[in-house]
């Protein structure tokens, strides 16, 4: 067994499908608060968790509040006074759960290696970090069958970067002129931007970890994937709603990494991710299915953070042992429920 495999196999917890052969996850993104924490999100996260009652809590990224203008979270005993807030509902409640970084995440001012193990440190936290790749947050979290140890299906997480100014200065140099050239002022697709996207060796890692698993268990296992920053091909459900099947909103433009590094090419050859969801842009709340792939984003849980306080909440995924190909997704927004 790799050492890679042993690192993908091992959870603090392990997580199983119930007794009735179902398994629930919730994810929430876009928390962005403060140690100074807003009591309605908080009765918000705490109202969803004891409506849904999921088997797994994913925190979707942005879940504090930082940015390269002013770092609210800027030192250690903050952050971890902050995490003891924000992961009090989930903990108190013995819910496993983990994390994946967003853009803000990246923006508080403490070393990553510290900002990640300040999270796994709790007791739930099913958190991991795959070793020899960037990033932070690159995980799989295997869900095993209620009957015995095959692994039935996957959680997948993946670091999405913060923005491609932090991209060129991690792997061009500080100073480089690569952002001006990457950012021309007519973009040959008009939905690029600024933001971060998962890059090839975190591509690379799911690919062969995804075939190193499939060996292991014996067959194919399908999966959810988790990201902060959405691949591009989700505008393929906001111009095609009829054919995707699309539900939800999409008013606000997806915020999309400044390129398309191929990592929806790359699960589609594997044929195992049947479900992918993110963060971001925190209007936007739709689902809709491409190539038999559920895209979709989850909208914005953080009262402090800019959205539309009408369609905040949380987005669940249910799943069945018996069909794991078949995920099933909806929104479950605060207002039905604080």
């Amino acid at each position: 067994m790799t050492d890679n495999l042993r690192d993908n196999l091992y959870t603090k917890k392990k997580l199983r499908f119930n007794s009735d052969g179902n398994f629930k996850i919730l994810m929430m993104s876009d928390i962005q608060e403060t140690t100074d924490f807003n009591p309605v999100t908080m009765n918000a996260i705490e109202k969803c968790l004891d409506f849904e009652k999921p088997d797994l809590v994913i925190l979707g990224g942005d879940n504090c509040s930082a940015n390269c203008n002013g770092y609210v979270v800027d030192s250690v005993d903050t952050m971890s006074r902050y995490l003891d807030i924000m992961t009090a509902p989930l903990e108190k409640r013995s819910i496993p759960w983990a994390h994946v970084w967003g853009n803000h995440d990246h923006d508080v001012r403490i070393d990553e290696d510290i900002q990640q193990s300040l999270y796994m440190r709790y007791e739930h936290c099913l958190s991991k970090n795959a070793k020899g790749v960037s990033g932070q947050s690159n995980f799989v979290l295997p869900v095993f069958s209620s009957k015995d140890d095959t692994i039935k299906f996957n959680v997948w997480g993946l670091d999405s970067g913060n923005d491609i100014y932090m991209f060129t200065d991690d792997f061009y140099g500080k100073g480089s002129s690569f952002p001006s050239d990457a950012l021309l002022p007519n973009k040959v697709c008009s939905y690029k931007s600024m933001w971060g996207f998962v890059t090839f060796d975190r591509i690379m890692w799911y690919y062969n970890s995804s075939i190193e698993l499939e060996e292991y268990n014996g067959e194919k296992i399908n999966s959810l994937m988790v990201t902060h920053i959405p691949v591009w091909e989700i505008y393929n459900i906001v111009h095609n709603h009829n054919e995707c099947g699309t539900l939800g909103e999409h008013p606000e433009n997806y915020a999309l990494g400044t390129f398309n590094s191929g990592l929806f090419a790359a699960l589609l050859q594997r044929k195992d991710v049947k479900a992918m969801c993110a963060g971001h842009s925190h209007l936007n709340d739709a689902a809709g299915t491409y190539c038999n792939v559920i895209l979709s984003t989850d909208g914005s849980i953080g009262y402090s953070a800019y959205g539309d306080n009408e369609r905040r909440g949380v987005r669940i995924f249910e799943v069945n042992e018996n069909n794991t190909a078949d995920v099933k997704t909806r929104m479950l927004y605060c207002k039905d429920l604080i």
